[in-house]
């Protein structure tokens, strides 16, 4: 009889694809996708394969779950003995002769199969095999426990906050030099306060002392009551430590709508951390794009240096592609084109005093589009109709421009847009969020930076044209939380993609310290936050 032991999980691609057979594969997960640096089968990104798009989970009883690993990411599962495939939209168990294809169902096959180890890898277990029974002793029985112990103690929250904590420590992110005075400061402090007050017979035990609060010191910062259960003073005070901006936690502090709304925010951040790796990891045009963004908002005097730490996330989405356009669900739940580094709607581009082109969001069958110029003026028309505008253009050129692997297309019309200069978009920035414009608090105030990251989201409201000087949507005199609360939906749209921007400025930047604190990730966000604030935060999102 087969020892189970002696058996693993094959993949092999249909013939139509070369038949390659991958594997044995002996792991928890197998997961399938374009990056090769994440996933253990490298499918090419030209076919319309996500970054890691499928994972196949190996049950300890040798039971397999396929699951799609993003919602927007096609699986198409054909059981043994079925006639058809069945598109997955949530984990399905699996079983050895079922088989799965990816994007489509003529897209790339895997068959999932069971079978032996290669003869050599089975010779090495054996071996393997006498030699722990040969060296089964008590010791080896107390060392499996103590693994045992550490491995229940790591899977909890305090437990994977030590992990990071020993991680920060062994990849030398301690050794650099603001982590270094940093110790150096804490620890002097105690030391100096503990020889002035102790007897010189008494020093030893003080200084011993000394270093057990010293490895606690995140519980002696200022915001150290984070870490208990009043929201109300431990998360503003982490927002202001990890941004920078006194300014942020105040108006947290004092809007209680809004705190509630970034506290969820940051949570689905940090559940798809991943999603945003191609800025915290850095290394292609899209985090390059950014850090030169960020740059020209920091070098911009007129605007308040707060706002310019948080600005630059507000077109910041999760898995952004490389395309010039994206989509969104606009203030009036319709799904729309944004466009630029910001991804501005047209309507938000008009409000906000930029020269916008005409766009609109197609889907399905792109080629009735491109060959049905009627069909192309029909589709901008509703977009100039829904944004206000009674005159549509004499003549123009019309473009169709697909994005996100072909599944969507801007129609546009073809010319200079404002959304794709960002020297303009920042002149417009001033003249909306500077210290003069109406409708805002003073840049002193609690609620100047939130005030104003929700005046540039408002622009998107039917009713908030931005060029007029009256307008009827003043934060100047309260939170923004109570003002856009008065509001219809509306306002809870504004709400929700001013916490959005803000929860990102905070994640995303503590990402990188806990994983990339280097001079590449210094390029990218300038400044990191310190490892402690992020540990703390990372805690509290996590657990509570």
């Amino acid at each position: 009889m087969m020892n189970q032991d002696d058996l693993a999980t094959y993949l092999r691609l249909s013939p139509e694809f070369g038949g390659t057979r991958f594997g044995p594969f002996e792991g928890i997960e197998i997961l399938l996708g374009s990056d090769s640096d994440r996933c253990d089968i490298t499918v090419p990104e030209s076919l319309g394969v996500d970054a890691v798009h499928v994972k196949l989970l190996l049950q300890v009883d040798g039971s397999m779950i396929l699951a799609p690993v993003e919602m927007t990411a096609s699986v198409f599962l054909l059981k043994q003995g079925a006639r058809r495939a069945v598109q997955l939209s949530s984990p399905t168990a699996v079983l050895a002769g079922d088989s799965f294809s990816l994007v489509t169902e003529d897209g790339p096959r895997f068959l999932i199969e069971v079978d032996e180890l290669p003869p050599e890898i089975k010779k090495k277990r054996q071996k393997a095999r006498s030699i722990r029974g040969r060296r089964l002793s008590a010791g080896s029985l107390a060392a499996e426990g103590k693994r045992q112990i550490w491995t229940r103690i790591l899977v909890t929250g305090p437990g994977r906050m030590l992990q990071r904590a020993s991680t920060f420590i062994r990849s030398g992110a301690i050794f650099q030099p603001r982590y270094i005075f940093l110790g150096i400061a804490i620890a002097g402090g105690y030391i100096w306060g503990g020889s002035m007050t102790c007897s010189s017979r008494k020093k030893t035990a003080m200084l011993q002392a000394s270093s057990s609060r010293l490895t606690n010191c995140k519980k002696d910062l200022s915001f150290a009551e984070s870490m208990g259960s009043d929201a109300r003073t431990g998360f503003p005070q982490l927002v202001a430590d990890i941004t920078g901006s006194p300014q942020l936690g105040r108006a947290l502090e004092e809007d209680d709508s809004l705190r509630g709304a970034v506290k969820a925010a940051a949570k689905n951040v940090l559940n798809q951390a991943h999603a945003y790796d191609w800025l915290i990891e850095g290394g292609d045009r899209r985090s390059g794009d950014f850090a030169t963004w960020r740059e020209m908002l920091l070098d911009e005097e007129a605007l308040d240096a707060d706002l310019v730490q948080v600005a630059p996330y507000i077109g910041v989405e999760p898995n952004m592609n490389r395309s010039q356009w994206s989509r969104t669900e606009d203030s009036r739940a319709d799904d729309v084109c944004t466009r630029g580094q910001s991804r501005i709607t047209f309507r938000q581009g008009l409000h906000l005093g930029l020269l916008v082109q005409g766009d609109a969001l197609v889907s399905g069958d792109l080629d009735l589009y491109r060959s049905n110029k009627t069909r192309r003026e029909d589709v901008l028309m509703a977009t100039f109709q829904k944004s206000g505008v009674t005159e549509f253009p004499d003549t123009f050129e019309t473009i169709v421009e697909p994005f996100g692997r072909g599944r969507h297309a801007c129609v546009y019309i073809d010319g200079q847009d404002d959304r794709l200069d960002s020297r303009r978009l920042l002149a417009a920035m001033v003249r909306q969020l500077g210290e003069d414009s109406p409708g805002l608090p003073t840049v002193d105030s609690a609620h100047s930076v939130v005030a104003r990251i929700a005046r540039f989201h408002s622009a998107d409201l039917p009713d908030v044209d931005l060029r007029q000087r009256n307008v009827d949507l003043d934060f100047s005199e309260f939170p923004v939380g109570t003002v856009l609360s008065g509001m219809d939906s509306k306002g809870r749209w504004v709400l929700q993609r001013t916490a959005a921007t803000l929860a990102r400025a905070m994640v995303i930047p503590c990402e990188a310290t806990l994983r990339n604190p280097g001079p590449e990730a210094e390029s990218i966000f300038g400044e990191l936050p310190d490892v402690v604030p992020c540990l703390v935060l990372d805690y509290k999102l996590r657990n509570e």
